[in-house]
């Protein structure tokens, strides 16, 4: 087998064979790490723990932390998938559109056929608690153009996500299914994931904007829903409590105009 060389954050080199995932790498230095890793960094890209490494280059295991920017990433742009499904059992007939991770937390824009109103918060956040409890795995498939085509054949903005990767020479396209796959959720995205939906321990729906479709006013308007996801409670806890004042700082300020 063709062997990769992956240096450390201790700068030393490790010679594995092609192939081998993130995963196998942390079981071979300990069970408790390989429980506690999300993710892995490779070189700049950020790769799902079960993806296969085929090349050489700076090499880290990403577990869950609130000071590790590449960790918030991950377990932001997970969240937002989590609370994308939970939307769409509320709400059926919700089309997607994009759902980022973002410096201060996550967002996903999307169309509801009834509006979606803080009311709603509780009860998303209800749903997205089931689906974290039912601790589902994130399960990554790969298709060409045309299932991908296929595959996003009559949803509007996913489709249209698909033929402008064709359109910049994207040939595979990745799909993540929290689940079985044909069985679980699905929802057209480039990754990467936390391993399953347990992973996501702290997390909590904010507020809601207007956006449209690719920053065109004269485009479909949209509801774009905030949110936000720390490794554990004491992260959001401390990000709610100085968030609430900000919020409480600038209603005053504009109490005074």
């Amino acid at each position: 087998m063709p062997q990769i060389t992956l240096t450390l954050p201790d700068n030393s080199e490790k010679s594995v064979e092609s192939g081998i995932t993130g995963l196998e790498i942390a079981k071979s230095i300990s069970e408790g790490l390989a429980r506690k890793a999300i993710a892995v960094k490779l070189g700049e890209k950020i790769l799902d723990l079960n993806r296969p490494l085929t090349e050489s280059g700076k090499f880290r295991i990403i577990t869950a932390s609130n000071e590790d920017l590449d960790s918030l990433f991950v377990l932001r742009h997970s969240c937002a998938h989590v609370l994308a499904e939970a939307i769409c059992i509320l709400f059926p007939g919700t089309r997607l559109a994009y759902g980022p991770p973002v410096e201060d937390g996550f967002y996903y824009d999307l169309a509801t056929p009834t509006p979606i109103t803080h009311a709603d918060f509780e009860r998303i956040e209800k749903k997205m608690a089931e689906i974290i409890k039912e601790d589902r795995p994130f399960t990554r498939i790969e298709v060409p153009i045309e299932e991908a085509l296929k595959r996003t054949e009559g949803d509007k903005y996913k489709r249209d996500n698909v033929e402008r990767a064709v359109a910049r020479g994207d040939k595979v396209f990745s799909f993540y299914v929290t689940g079985t796959p044909d069985e679980g959720w699905e929802d057209l995205c480039a990754g990467p994931h936390v391993p399953s939906t347990g992973k996501l321990k702290a997390f909590k729906v904010l507020s809601l904007a207007g956006a449209y479709w690719h920053g065109d006013q004269k485009s479909d308007q949209l509801t774009r829903v905030y949110g936000i996801c720390y490794a554990d409670k004491t992260g959001l806890e401390n990000y709610l409590t100085f968030w609430k004042r900000l919020r409480k700082e600038t209603t005053a300020v504009l109490g005074r105009k």
